[in-house]
């Protein structure tokens, strides 16, 4: 557009042509490293020439919505307050009627309209062939309905006229990384107060990364900004089987967060996480607030420190990382005992203070993770149950989780409270630390800050420690006996566990494939010369169709031989199942029989 505002309109061939936006246009150029780049941008140049407000919309992406964006789009347009671009993806072959478009390239929206023939963008097409050499032809003026505008071009690029806003404020930081495959994360908070309450309104936040080298493809930046009160660990169950659509990386400059305060909210604070990723060592950036003139923002400079914190690094391995809770081997996930202790010196305030608690889980930019703190006697969680769950990240989030509670001591009803009450069993839970996919691994930080003294403490996995064994089988249409109930328990698939010494044993029975309501029980009984199966030893209990599977508990056996018999509920359940055979000594045998 700039290249095209220097020659006078055809219209009007006395008018002088504009010298300064060739010259701006090759200033900024210059200073970006020149031209030599793929693509454009053109709300991350309109910041840096105008200070216009940068805003990306991914119409591919999951959190796209249509109607809300042609509602913003048309009259913001309309009202002056947007300009626009449109960009294409990476596919080389783009076509509309005869028309075809260029990959990864910016063109620019000079209208948006809705009549009676539809909604309608009108987009500029700059680049024209001449048929001949010396034939001049100025840039088409294309006409494409929304809906095709959605299935031509990958993104949405806008720029917003800051005069919207009339309270702004700006602060600059900067990312220091230490370690080698550190991620920074910088925590701002953002203090607001309503004059009329009752309205709904928006705040919004943008980060800008600081650019000194335009050759570095490397730096991915992150926002994530909440309102406090939406991290006080509710969360929706259906959230741990979710990918959050905010706060992914990109390696773009800018990142920009809208964020709604309800009517409800007369005020509050934000919390912003400014996140950074790639090899530099020393990255500034820039965080803008923005926000109309019903708001009163500022900058909280004087955040508290928690006076108890600890931090503890791990890895998620082929054998800890076990997925979210829709996985068997959810169980397999890191697990912490976190005992809350009582205030020190604070026996008379004993039933009427609040623990502000803070758990902060950091990982690599591509790997979402959860943190779910769960109501127990500090003991490892085999499965995820909703009434159970104490608090939560909600949606599994890129690089970073966080819960942070404050913690009643007086309200007995609330689970939550037994938990960090100060007496022995009451004060302990377990947290899960947990990425979306068993697949997903790598280094993770776990920071837990609290206004109380407190334990956390690694919980063994199961069977940590001792000899592990891993036999496969399958229930058929002969061997699917079901339950006791069904007078063909005996024809169940029976295993032969030969211990050769005293030992400590447990043993797990899951499904290969777990689906819907498939209760299982894994029971042991003495071996006898005559294979009959009569009082068992030891049995996980009634039937269960938890996704980890059954377990018994553990327990001595002495040397001798012993049968193992899993089985289903229902008969006739045809299915794929392993058996986790944990023992302290070693050379323990495992066979499948068949009794006579």
């Amino acid at each position: 557009l700039m290249c095209m505002s220097v020659l006078p309109p055809r219209s009007d061939p006395t008018a002088a042509p504009a010298l300064w936006p060739s010259i701006l246009e090759k200033g900024y150029m210059k200073l970006m490293g020149g031209y030599d780049f793929p693509g454009s941008n053109s709300s991350i140049d309109l910041h840096a020439i105008a200070g216009w407000i940068p805003e990306h919309i991914e119409i591919k992406g999951s959190s796209f919505e249509r109607e809300k964006t042609w509602e913003r789009v048309a009259e913001g347009f309309a009202r002056g307050h947007c300009v626009l671009t449109l960009g294409t993806g990476v596919n080389p072959y783009i076509t509309w009627e005869d028309v075809d478009f260029l990959s990864s390239h910016s063109y620019a929206v000079i209208d948006v309209k809705e009549s009676d023939d539809g909604r309608i963008l009108t987009i500029l097409d700059t680049w024209v062939n001449p048929s001949h050499e010396k034939e001049f032809q100025e840039p088409r003026a294309l006409q494409v309905p929304w809906l095709d505008v959605l299935n031509i071009f990958d993104g949405i690029y806008l720029s917003w006229d800051t005069s919207l806003w009339e309270n702004q404020l700006t602060f600059h930081g900067m990312w220091k990384r230490k370690g080698q495959d550190e991620t920074t994360i910088r925590h701002t908070s953002l203090r607001f107060a309503k004059r009329s309450p009752r309205v709904e309104e928006e705040i919004l936040v943008l980060l800008t990364r600081h650019v000194t080298d335009s050759s570095r493809t490397l730096d991915y930046i992150s926002l994530k900004v909440q309102l406090e009160d939406d991290m006080e660990g509710r969360s929706n169950f259906l959230d741990q089987t979710t990918i959050a659509a905010k706060g992914t990386y990109t390696n773009s400059t800018h990142v920009l967060v809208r964020t709604k305060v309800l009517s409800s909210m007369p005020s509050g604070v934000l919390s912003i996480f400014a996140s950074h990723d790639g090899d530099g060592t020393e990255v500034g950036y820039t965080l803008s607030a923005y926000a109309t003139s019903n708001f009163d923002i500022s900058w909280d400079e004087t955040p508290s420190s928690p006076p108890f914190t600890k931090k503890i690094e791990g890895i998620l391995t082929s054998k800890n990382a076990g997925g979210n809770c829709t996985y068997p081997t959810f169980m397999a996930n890191p697990q912490y005992h976190l005992q809350m202790h009582p205030e020190r010196g604070s026996a008379s305030t004993v039933g009427r203070s609040k623990a502000k608690v803070a758990l902060i889980l950091q990982t690599s930019r591509d790997t979402p993770v959860n943190i779910s703190l769960v109501y127990s006697q500090g003991g490892r969680i085999d499965e995820l149950v909703e009434n159970e769950l104490l608090a939560s990240s909600g949606a599994y989030s890129y690089g970073m989780a966080q819960v942070r509670k404050d913690i009643s001591r007086n309200s007995i009803s609330n689970l939550f409270t037994q938990i960090i009450s100060q007496f022995n069993a009451a004060g302990d839970s377990t947290v899960i630390l947990s990425a979306f996919e068993p697949h997903h691994m790598g280094p993770y930080t776990l920071r837990v800050e609290s206004s109380f003294p407190f334990d956390l403490r690694p919980i063994p996995q199961e069977g940590a420690g001792m000899y592990a064994k891993v036999v496969r089988g399958t229930w058929t249409r002969d061997n699917a006996g079901g339950g006791p109930t069904s007078e063909r328990y005996s024809k169940n698939p029976i295993f032969e566990i030969d211990i050769p010494a005293l030992t400590q044993f447990k043993i797990r029975l899951q499904l290969i494939r777990p689906f819907i309501s498939t209760s299982l029980n894994i029971t042991i009984f003495p071996a006898s010369p005559d294979d009959a199966l009569r009082r068992h030893i030891t049995t996980s209990g009634a039937y269960n169709d938890a996704i980890s599977g059954v377990a018994t508990p553990q327990l001595s056996l002495a040397a001798g031989k012993y049968l193992a018999v899993p089985s289903t509920y229902n008969p006739g359940v045809e299915a794929g199942f392993q058996l986790l055979v944990y023992t302290s000594v070693a050379g323990i045998q495992v066979r499948e029989k068949t009794l006579r």
